[in-house]
């Protein structure tokens, strides 16, 4: 039942979003609970925000239907 319970919660919890990590080299203004988003639309929102030497690491969720292309990068150039 352990092992049945575990493996629906895991299908579920993925079922909102897609969880993503990304490094900047800077991070103003970016907030745990803040909108992600793309061209003005909100397409998911930062969970974690956490310092990490020189860089800033960011934890947040995409809605299920975006689409990052391969090898996307921050578009500033950091």
């Amino acid at each position: 039942a352990l092992v049945v319970t575990a493996a629906l919660w895991w299908v579920f919890a993925g079922m909102n979003g897609r969880k993503v990590t990304a490094h900047f080299a800077a991070a103003v203004g970016v907030y745990p609970g803040g909108d992600v988003r793309v061209l003005g639309v909100k397409v998911g929102t930062i969970d974690e925000v956490t310092p990490e030497g020189k860089t800033v690491k960011v934890v947040f969720t995409l809605d299920r239907d975006v689409r990052i292309p391969p090898g996307a990068t921050n578009w500033m150039g950091r």
